[in-house]
């Protein structure tokens, strides 16, 4: 299996897709700040870190379905481009390690970008003088949530993209997802349910409360790591669909 996914990565080496991630997730991340400032700014340091890290669940909702979009699209389009699905079922290599392969491919990608991501977030914090030590119980559920929702976005993404030759297909696709999970946080929590690209959405630590009509308070919830165990466990649903039909396709 190590073979495949060194080759997988061999093969984008050039392609920029390390670039393409950490340029959508730096975007995501400066706004994330932007908005954090700005509430410093507003409101001190009260509930400073729940409101960085609900911007931040929130805006992930709008990127990372595009961001993954992307990265599934450049990774699978390779083998639509070259025509290369004959050649590798003539060669009898097994599709379900190349479908793994590729899913791991753009899993790790994701995971470094969030990664870097958080970790420059939590930096920029510190040098703001947010209060230490940083809030452990709301950074860990909402990086491992985030990467729980997005086991069904890729899942999804990478069928579209393998299934499709026309990767205009799959970004149309990773669109609807972003406007799914950006207004997301407007649904009821009945409505979410049925969308899994409002998982992001439910990873929210703080709430607001009308006080009066300019008036809001804001009061620290936990995130809700549910959703998000639930959609991956669909994604893994997901995943298996979509390569047990690539695995009957004809190329």
């Amino acid at each position: 299996m190590m073979r495949y996914l060194s080759l997988e990565f061999y093969k984008i080496r050039r392609r920029g897709i390390f670039l393409t991630a950490l340029f959508l997730c730096g975007a995501e991340g400066a706004w994330t700040a932007y908005s954090a400032q700005q509430y410093l700014e507003e409101n001190g340091t009260h509930l400073v870190w729940n409101n960085l890290f609900t911007n931040l669940a929130l805006l992930h909702g709008l990127f990372l379905p595009m961001a993954i979009a992307v990265l599934a699209s450049r990774i699978c389009d390779m083998e639509h481009k070259g025509d290369t699905w004959k050649l590798l079922g003539t060669a009898a290599e097994p599709m379900n390690r190349l479908y793994l392969s590729k899913f791991l491919c753009a899993f790790l990608i994701l995971t470094f970008t969030l990664t870097v991501e958080l970790a420059v977030l939590i930096v920029f914090g510190i040098w703001k003088g947010f209060p230490v030590p940083i809030p452990t119980d709301l950074v860990l559920p909402i990086y491992f949530g985030t990467l729980l929702a997005s086991v069904f976005v890729l899942a999804l993404q990478q069928w579209v993209s393998m299934a499709v030759s026309n990767q205009l297909v799959a970004l149309i696709v990773g669109m609807a997802g972003a406007f799914l999970g950006f207004v997301g946080a407007l649904f009821p929590a009945q409505v979410r349910i049925v969308f899994p690209w409002c998982a992001y959405a439910d990873l929210s630590c703080v709430q607001t409360v009308p006080l009066g009509e300019h008036e809001w308070a804001y009061i620290a919830i936990s995130p809700n790591l549910f959703p998000s165990l639930l959609v991956c466990a669909v994604g893994v649903l997901v995943y298996f669909l979509g390569k047990r039909h690539l695995c009957r396709k004809e190329f």
